[in-house]
C-alpha cells in the first residue's frame, strides 16, 4: 500500500491526466466481478460506511436485472449519488482551502483520495487538473528563483575570481577557482533562457526580462539571449507605453527582495509579477 500510495503520487506531479485514468480503470475492472455477488446489498452498506461511492455506483451501473436484489439495490442508487455528491463537494472545499494555505501536497493527497472514492467524477477531474497545473506553476517559480539568485551571485563574483587569478597568477587554487566559475556559468545560462522564454510563452514578460538581463550579464553579446530580451522589451515598451532604449528595468536584487516578501505571504501571482 504505501509503494502503490508513492508511484501515484509520483503520478500526479508528472502525469495528472494518466492518474485519472489509472483510477478509472482499477475502480471498473473490479466491479463486474461484485455484481455476482449474492449478498450485494451487505457489501454496497460497507461501501457506503467506508466512503466507497465510486465503487458501489459501477457496481449498480453493471447489475443485471435478473440479479435478486436488483430492485432493492436500485433504490439505494439515488441515496448513494446524494452521499457521493455531498463528498465532492466537501473534497472540493478542503483541497481548495489547502492550496490557498500553499499546503500542496495535502491538497493532492485530499484530491487523489476523493477521487479513489468517486473516479470519473468531473467537477473533481476538472478541479485536480487545474490544480496540478497551478502546482506546477508554483513549482517553476520556486526553480527560477534559485536560477535568478545562483545566476546573481555567478554575475557578483566573476570580477573577484578574475582578479584572484591576475593579482596571483601562478595560483592553481584561484585558476582552478576561476575555471569552476565558468563552468557554473555555462550550466545556469541555458536556464536563465528556459526561464525567459518560458516565462515570455506565458506572458510573465517581467519575469522573462529578468531570466534574460541575468543571461545577457553572464554571457554579453550572445545572440539568443539579445533577441529574445529585445522582444520582451519590446512588448513590455508596449504595455507600459514607454521607448525600449530609455527603458530601465528595475534592478534585480530589488525584485528578488520583493518577490520573496511575495512569496512568504503566499502571493505566488504577485511574486511571479514581480520576478
Amino acid at each position: 500500500q504505501p509503494q502503490s500510495r508513492m508511484i501515484l503520487r509520483v503520478f500526479a506531479i508528472t502525469q495528472p491526466a494518466a492518474l485519472l485514468i489509472v483510477i478509472a480503470y482499477l475502480s471498473s475492472g473490479c466491479a463486474f466481478l461484485y455484481t455476482f455477488d449474492d449478498h450485494l446489498d451487505q457489501r454496497i452498506d460497507a461501501w457506503i460506511a467506508q466512503q466507497e461511492y465510486g465503487k458501489a455506483l459501477t457496481t449498480l451501473d453493471q447489475l443485471r436485472p435478473t440479479h435478486l436484489q436488483y430492485a432493492q439495490l436500485q433504490k439505494k442508487k439515488q441515496h448513494i449519488l446524494t452521499l457521493s455528491k455531498t463528498f465532492a463537494e466537501d473534497t472540493l472545499r478542503r483541497a481548495q482551502q489547502l492550496t490557498k494555505n500553499s499546503q500542496w501536497q495535502e491538497a493532492d493527497d485530499v484530491y487523489q483520495l476523493g477521487l479513489e472514492k468517486i473516479p470519473g467524477n468531473k467537477s473533481l477531474e476538472s478541479a485536480y487538473l487545474d490544480f496540478s497545473k497551478q502546482r506546477e506553476r508554483y513549482l517553476n517559480t520556486l526553480h527560477y528563483q534559485l536560477f535568478i539568485h545562483k545566476a546573481q551571485w555567478l554575475n557578483k563574483s566573476a570580477g573577484l575570481q578574475r582578479e584572484l587569478v591576475r593579482a596571483t597568477p601562478h595560483d592553481s587554487t584561484a585558476t582552478r577557482a576561476l575555471q569552476q566559475h565558468e563552468e557554473k556559468v555555462q550550466r545556469i545560462y541555458p536556464e536563465l533562457l528556459r526561464c525567459g522564454m518560458d516565462s515570455l510563452n506565458l506572458n510573465e514578460l517581467e519575469l522573462a526580462e529578468q531570466c534574460l538581463l541575468l543571461a545577457e550579464q553572464l554571457q554579453p553579446g550572445d545572440n539568443k539571449s539579445l533577441a529574445a530580451l529585445n522582444q520582451v522589451q519590446q512588448q513590455l515598451a508596449l504595455l507600459e507605453k514607454r521607448q525600449p532604449t530609455t527603458a530601465i528595468p528595475r534592478q534585480t536584487d530589488e525584485l528578488v527582495d520583493m518577490s520573496k516578501q511575495a512569496m512568504e505571504k503566499n502571493n505566488l501571482k504577485q511574486a511571479q509579477k514581480l520576478f
